[in-house]
């Protein structure tokens, strides 16, 4: 079974992968600086005592995909992405509903009018330059106006007061759909709210994106196994998770939107946009909470939820492919800090001729993943034999260096519409886009036979030695 929240903390501290920090730490720059130093050990982090604030701070929880799994009851080592995918799809194919109860641990302290105060919360400053302080861990709820369903999702929320906050939603995610479609439909405001410190259920679901027709918290049910109590909000006509740490709750200004940012984002750069202000009218939490933050930037966690998002897009893009062509054999998109504000494709194929690879990267650059087109957010895309591990980077590397012989086998196409993530591109927003085809030469396969030791995956050093 799935652990909750605070038990999935309590069983990483028993197994060695949580530190506690008993020294106090700054919210500002310092609370950053160990959580990046404990990702880089693998370890969790519960800091006890924040500056200037009562409530603790716990991070670094799901540095990676396995670590997700081992909340959600499966064993770390055994789990990775694609169980992860099946998963999701599986509860999606047999949602269940929450089911709505009349109080619940979030409701222990429930704060509003005057006793609002986001300042009373240790929310961290990462970056030198960052617009202020940001809740990195909190999963907005908000309402659909067009299917009426409550969507779930993790989006950055920097606080601008004692009462304000922003919830960045951008122009290709459910939420920023859900703020166009309230503005279009001429409201002014419309109810949100920030649930920090859920149960991993939770989470998976929000960054897991399920159809606009079902909440994600039909899905977090069915991964559950069996409903996700839910209460109803004390300011808002949504229903909140009821055994949160922390909810806020508030109505967004669609109309008063103000500069948002900068933050460091994936990328390595910091980005800005603008958002719609919130006014926070309520806070919820138990009675001695947990705030939870997820390190932002080009930070180990960050990167293992983004890769979530990374392998439904990878599904869609093989499919696509797979669909066009019989040879195209498998497809690893890569979203690692190496590959900065872009992404890249690598492909493996058994071709037929030697013209297939370079048809295949132009079929690649101009698919649809969703509501962006590949050559938007891919820069790069290296077609492969199968006798080359896609998954494995020194491997790919390998291949570029040794099975390139000229030009001919280069895709170079100018000017490509970028999404807003890619800092290089030119005055109009456009960019280079690079194919390779370094598969080997269909009439010398022989020559470029790899060096193998036969049975090498059989072999086991502790077989030798014990």
């Amino acid at each position: 079974m799935p652990y909750d929240f605070r038990s999935f903390i309590k069983l990483l501290e028993e197994e060695n992968k949580l530190v506690r920090v008993k020294r106090e730490v700054d919210p500002k720059y310092e609370l950053g600086a160990v959580l990046w130093r404990a990702e880089e050990q693998g370890k969790a982090v519960f800091f006890e005592k924040v500056k200037g604030k009562n409530i603790p701070v716990v991070g670094g929880l799901y540095q990676q995909i396995g670590r997700l799994g081992l909340a959600l009851g499966f064993k770390e080592e055994e789990f990775g992405y694609k169980d992860f995918f099946e998963l999701v799809n599986s509860a999606i194919s047999k949602p269940t509903p929450p089911t709505e109860v009349g109080s619940g641990p979030v409701k222990e302290v429930v704060e509003t009018g005057d006793d609002v105060d986001l300042e009373k919360l240790p929310v961290p400053t990462f970056f030198e330059s960052d617009g202020g302080p940001y809740i990195t861990a909190g999963v907005s709820i908000a309402k659909n106006p067009e299917t009426n369903v409550l969507n779930l999702g993790v989006y950055r929320t920097q606080v601008h007061g004692k009462k304000e906050i922003t919830v960045y939603g951008s122009a290709i995610s459910n939420l920023g759909n859900i703020y166009k479609n309230i503005e279009e439909k001429g409201y002014e405001s419309m109810d949100l709210a920030v649930a920090i410190g859920v149960d991993p259920v939770i989470l998976a679901s929000a960054v897991s994106k399920a159809p606009p027709n079902l909440s994600e918290f039909d899905v977090a049910g069915s991964l559950n196994g069996e409903p996700i109590k839910v209460v109803k909000g004390e300011t808002v006509e949504l229903t909140i998770p009821s055994n949160t740490e922390i909810v806020l709750e508030g109505k967004v200004n669609v109309k008063n939107k103000v500069s948002e940012g900068p933050i460091g984002e994936f990328s390595g750069y910091y980005g800005s946009s603008t958002s719609s202000i919130i006014t926070i009218t309520a806070v919820c939490h138990r009675e001695n909470p947990w705030f939870q933050t997820i390190l932002g930037g080009p930070a180990k966690e960050h990167y293992a939820l983004i890769n979530i998002i990374n392998t439904m897009l990878n599904q869609t893009i093989l499919e696509g492919l797979k669909s066009k062509f019989e040879s195209v054999k498998d497809a690893n998109l890569v979203w690692a800090p190496s590959t900065g504000t872009m992404l890249k494709l690598v492909i493996s194929m058994d071709k037929k001729n030697e013209r297939e690879p370079r048809e295949v990267i132009k079929t690649a650059f101009n698919l649809s993943a969703g509501l962006l087109p590949v050559n938007a957010f891919v820069k790069q895309i290296i077609v492969v034999d199968e006798d080359v591990d896609i998954r494995n980077p020194e491997d790919v590397e390998w291949a570029t260096f040794s099975r390139l012989p000229d030009r001919s086998r280069m895709v170079i196409i100018p000017n490509v519409a970028a999404w807003r993530f890619e800092c290089v591109t030119k005055p109009n927003g456009t960019s280079v886009r690079i194919g390779m085809d370094v598969t080997k030469p269909l009439k010398d396969r022989e020559k470029f036979k790899r060096a193998k030791i036969p049975r090498l995956e059989k072999i086991k050093l502790e077989d030798y030695t014990s």
